[in-house]
């Protein structure tokens, strides 16, 4: 009896320690330290667009977000930057974090206060589930978000909308900095928002995290038509990490299918370090995901010791592991090349080892490189100083990537 319960408690001490491995980017005190500069910026040509502001002209500081989570009544309000709490809503609410950098030391960000502009009424994730009593008696956001989306794009070069989709285990306040920081490097060019999906920091969260996943990629694909439909964004944008990589292939499969390819405004679609069942992509591959952005681009690690840990949880390997084992024969390599799908190897980078191998995009220059030349400047990965070997689906970093990036010509880089 004495060894069960000690086979017990060691059991529930792994998987207390796994599951704090799951955690995604997480910060402190709504405070995160700049991410590493991206190594594309090193080049003598992009170097002044490193230090970036925001346009005295744009109409709002600070990233937009909007959220399938249910707000948090005053009475019950803790924090007053955490307005929403971990349990779904039936509709979406729109708002601005105000993200401060240098507020608290050189290089650090920060979340100085929320507003709150109110529910989305013409959108509705859930269809005929919504409380349409409810939502009447709510105070609408869909003007005042669509208003500063639109300010924003008019003052931008680049008139596109990102939409960065944030992991599991991730609080209402973590995910913004993260976004910021992104949209620091793009050079706040654009619109930056962060859909904030009901995550939970409980011990054992991830759990019913994978579920809310699933509800709030339906929500996803819905919000994508919404801004597709309501605003003029030239294209759309979609970055997931981990978890976050279920709901945007959940969001891009439920269009596939529904043969709904929001006017043809969905661009690139990254998964970065995604917690999602290899096979799990294969069918939306199947029913059509690659067809509705105009690039999907899956970013893995060997190194991935989060992924690790779900890979042991759910006795299935992430796709973000990136298992390439042996050669593939020539026409898999062949559909590689004839689609819009870049697989990117990143276990070569260096510093991609911070938070257990599993936030490489923002700890390694080179990851965070290659990401912003996906974003910012259109190119493709033989254009971005990767390579691959024959016979092999995923591109990496060679040896001489430095020198590459530095030696990229004006004209390579803004080629697109």
């Amino acid at each position: 009896m004495k060894k069960r319960i000690q086979s017990v408690l060691k059991l529930f001490t792994l998987l207390t320690m796994a599951l704090h491995l799951m955690a995604c980017v997480q910060t402190s005190a709504q405070r995160l330290k700049l991410m590493p500069t991206p190594l594309i910026y090193t080049n003598a040509v992009t170097q002044s667009l490193a230090s970036a502001e925001l346009s005295a002209d744009a109409p709002y500081e600070g990233v937009l977000y909007i959220t399938d989570r249910a707000p948090v009544s005053i009475e019950k309000r803790i924090d007053k930057l955490k307005e929403y709490s971990k349990e779904r809503n039936p509709f979406f609410s729109a708002g601005l974090n105000s993200v401060v950098l240098n507020q608290y030391g050189k290089h650090q960000l920060s979340i100085s206060k929320v507003e709150t502009f109110g529910v989305l009424k013409s959108a509705l994730p859930f269809g005929r589930l919504t409380d349409l009593d409810e939502l009447e008696q709510a105070k609408g956001g869909d003007k005042r978000l669509i208003s500063l989306i639109d300010q924003k794009l008019e003052v931008s070069q680049q008139k596109d909308i990102f939409i960065y989709v944030h992991g599991a285990h991730d609080s209402f306040d973590s995910p913004p900095l993260v976004a910021g920081e992104l949209w620091h490097y793009l050079g706040y060019e654009g619109v930056m928002i962060n859909f904030l999906w009901p995550a939970t920091t409980a011990r054992f969260g991830y759990f019913k995290d994978t579920e809310n996943a699933q509800v709030s990629g339906h929500n996803l694909g819905k919000l994508i038509g919404y801004l597709a439909d309501n605003t003029t964004a030239r294209k759309i944008h979609l970055v997931s990490h981990s978890a976050g990589g279920r709901l945007v292939v959940t969001a891009l499969r439920e269009l596939a299918i529904a043969k709904d390819n929001v006017g043809g405004k969905i661009g690139n679609a990254m998964l970065i370090a995604s917690d999602l069942n290899p096979t799990v992509f294969a069918i939306a591959i199947s029913d059509g995901i690659a067809e509705l952005p105009s690039r999907l681009t899956v970013y893995g690690s060997t190194k991935d010791t989060a992924l690790g840990v779900s890979s042991f949880l759910f006795k299935e390997l992430r796709l973000g592991q990136l298992k390439e084992d042996e050669t593939l024969p020539a026409h898999l390599i062949e559909l590689f090349d004839n689609s819009n799908i870049d697989v990117i190897d990143v276990s070569g980078a260096p510093k991609i080892l911070a938070s257990h191998g599993h936030s490489y995009f923002r700890s390694s220059p080179w990851v965070s490189s290659d990401v912003i030349s996906v974003l910012r400047f259109g190119l493709v990965p033989s254009q971005r100083g990767l390579s691959r070997e024959q016979g092999r689906v995923a591109w990496k970093f060679p040896m001489s990537y430095v020198d590459d990036i530095e030696n990229l010509t004006l004209n390579e880089i803004f080629k697109n």
